[in-house]
Parts: structure tokens; C-alpha cells; sequence
């Protein structure tokens, strides 16, 4: 075959291999992941290139079969440092993917190599103060809470959040989900006080963003009044859990069953300082939330064998309900 040939072959066999991954992509988009799985293995079987291995890999990987992900991962890694060299981003990105993939297959002391190694080509390729830096120690970092070594994850959230802190700025929303995970950190190794400072500054961002009675300031408040709480902080941890206490009325109603919950923490705090009548009052409240609930489970399962036409199996739970309401 002469070389005008073999270079219409190569073109046909690359141009019907793009055909078929774009079909595959597109079935991926709609859901289609059979026929997306179809198009992309035809596409790999006519030409092998790095985005035709990641395109299969992370069809896999979406589905969560990681098993099946995993080699085609390994392959691309030797694929990028072959095509790309060994100090490139592409390469980072291979073995971030397969990191995530050995992490899901609970094999997490493989995924640290892997992500060292991709955190020296970021810094070496984009800088030591760059975006994807953070990102790559932060991933790091889960793989780290994965083995329980708590002090060196929360070393890699605090790298992660400094170089957060420098390329976006200080008071950036981007920032909040590893000033979260890191103050949860600080909160689990019973460190109130920075994990205090953490809370204050995640509530300060968001309350700029959002406004005061945000719904989404919750987890927040809640996780605020624990570390006064824990520290003993009464003064401070009273006024955070009233207001949390608003923002669930506000959010949700007076009877959710996540005001009771936070009324049981209100109940806590407020034994901790052997204020019992406060106590009382916050535990009635809790308690007849819980009861009305019931009731409310109790009539509906009622309705649901009624429905049915199982009048035998909706006499209890209508009679268990008569009873709830009986009671003073």
C-alpha cells in the first residue's frame, strides 16, 4: 500500500472513530449508557487515543463501576506519559481519575502515590499557588479522613484552603466547602477554638452572600453553637442557637421534625448549666412535635390499608392514634 493510501486509511479510520465518539457522547448526555458504552468501545477498538480511553472511563466511573473503570484508567496513564510526557497536566489528570476510582474501591493507600504525584506536576506545570493545586490537596485530604489520619488531612485542607485564600481571596464563597471539611476536622480532634474561627468566617461569607435567614446558613449556625457549646461558651452559643431555632420555624414550619431536634440540643445546653425550667419548657415543645408527627404517621398508614380495603390492618393503627389524641 503506498503512502497516499495509508494515509487515507489512517484519516477514515479516525474520522469514523470521531463519528462513533460523538454518538457515544451524545448517548451518555440522554442517559443511554449501553449505547454510550457501545459507540465508545467501537471508537477505542478503531483508534486508541487518550480521550477515547478517559470518554469509556468515565462512562464507568458515572455508573459507579470502578472495577471496570480502573484499567482503562492505567491505561491512560501510560498513554499521557507517552503522548504528553511525564510532567504533564494530562498525565495529572489521569492519575487524579484513577485516585478518585481506587479510593471508591476502598483501596485509599493506593490513591496517595497517585496524587502525589499529580500535586508535584501541578506545581511544577501551574505554579505552587494555583487552583488546581488546591483541589488535587484536598483530594488528598478525603484519602487521608478515609484512613482516619485526621492531623495530616487536616494539614492538607489548611494547604488547600491558603492557596484558596490567595487566588480567589479571602472572603470568596469558592472557599467555604474546604473551610467546612477543615473545621470539621478541628472539630472532631476537639480543637473548639479553631474550629470556632473556621465556623465564624464560613457564616461571615455566607450571610454576605445569602442574607441573614438564609435556610442555607443552618448547618453552619448548628455547627457554630456546638463549638461555643463544647467550649463552654454559654453567652455566645445562646443567642446562635435562638437564632437557629428561627431560621428552622422560618424554613420549615413550627412542627418539623427538625425544629425537635434542635430543641433537643437547646435541652442539652440548657441542663449543662442546670437551667431546668428553660429545660422543661424546650423538651414539652420537642415532645409534642414528635407526638403530633406520630399521629399524623399513625392516620396515614391508617388510610393507606383503608385504601386497600384492609379494614383489619387499619384498626390498629386507628386505635393507637385515638389513643394520642385522648391524652392530655
Amino acid at each position: 500500500m503506498g503512502i497516499r493510501a495509508c494515509s487515507l486509511a489512517v484519516l477514515l479510520f479516525t474520522g469514523l472513530a470521531a463519528a462513533q465518539e460523538d454518538a457515544g457522547t451524545k448517548a451518555f448526555r440522554l442517559g443511554n449508557y449501553a449505547e454510550a458504552e457501545r459507540n465508545y468501545r467501537a471508537a477505542l477498538a478503531e483508534h486508541e487515543t487518550p480521550d477515547a480511553v478517559r470518554r469509556l472511563a468515565d462512562l464507568y466511573s458515572t455508573q459507579g463501576k470502578n472495577a471496570d473503570a480502573e484499567p482503562l484508567l492505567i491505561r491512560l496513564v501510560a498513554l499521557c506519559e507517552e503522548t504528553s510526557g511525564a510532567e504533564s497536566v494530562e498525565l495529572a489528570s489521569a492519575l487524579i481519575g484513577l485516585a478518585r476510582v481506587s479510593r471508591n474501591l476502598a483501596r485509599s493507600k493506593d490513591a496517595i502515590p497517585l496524587l502525589q504525584r499529580a500535586i508535584q506536576i501541578h506545581r511544577k506545570t501551574l505554579g505552587s499557588e494555583n487552583a488546581e493545586l488546591a483541589k488535587d490537596f484536598a483530594i488528598l485530604a478525603l484519602v487521608f479522613v478515609d484512613l482516619q489520619e485526621l492531623e495530616v488531612a487536616a494539614q492538607l485542607y489548611t494547604q488547600a484552603l491558603r492557596i484558596g485564600e490567595i487566588t480567589a481571596g479571602p472572603g470568596d464563597s469558592s472557599l467555604l466547602p474546604n473551610m467546612d471539611s477543615l473545621a470539621a476536622l478541628e472539630r472532631q480532634l476537639q480543637r473548639y477554638a479553631d474550629a470556632e474561627a473556621l465556623y465564624r468566617r464560613a457564616l461571615t461569607i455566607r450571610e454576605r452572600k445569602l442574607g441573614p435567614m438564609d435556610p442555607e446558613l443552618l448547618s453552619t449556625l448548628d455547627n457554630l453553637a456546638y463549638v461555643f457549646f463544647g467550649q463552654k461558651k454559654y453567652s455566645e452559643a445562646e443567642p446562635v442557637y435562638r437564632r437557629l431555632l428561627q431560621l428552622w420555624e422560618k424554613a420549615a414550619g413550627l412542627d418539623h421534625p427538625m425544629l425537635a431536634l434542635t430543641l433537643d440540643k437547646m435541652v442539652e445546653f440548657y441542663l449543662d448549666q442546670e437551667k431546668f425550667s428553660e429545660a422543661e419548657c424546650l423538651a414539652e415543645r420537642a415532645l409534642a412535635i414528635r407526638k403530633k408527627a406520630l399521629l399524623e404517621s399513625l392516620e396515614r398508614s391508617a388510610k393507606v390499608y383503608e385504601a386497600g380495603e384492609k379494614p383489619a390492618m387499619a384498626l390498629p393503627f386507628r386505635e393507637r392514634a385515638a389513643a394520642w389524641k385522648a391524652e392530655p
